[in-house]
């Protein structure tokens, strides 16, 4: 084979690979039944805040709801927990 045609092959496959790369971290994130996010994408973009609060020195509020079959779910204050 030639030098382009092995070029040319390697790169599309380096472009197929992102490509599943990116839809399996999709799939890693987002529940596939009801397209909302689940709780590894939650950690990661709390670690990303996190990080970024520090980086600025800006506060960071978290608010967590607990919905469950569609209705508000307020939690008891003996298990509530506040983060600084």
């Amino acid at each position: 084979m030639s030098f382009k045609t092995t070029f040319a092959s390697q790169v599309g496959l380096s472009v197929a690979n992102i490509r599943l790369r990116d839809a399996l971290r999709a799939q890693s994130t987002k529940d596939p039944l009801t397209g909302l996010y689940n709780r590894r994408y939650l950690e990661e973009m709390l670690d990303r805040e996190i990080r970024r609060a520090i980086r600025s020195e800006q506060h960071l509020g978290i608010l967590m709801l607990d919905m469950r079959l569609g209705t508000l779910s307020c939690a008891k204050p003996r298990n509530s927990m506040i983060l600084l």
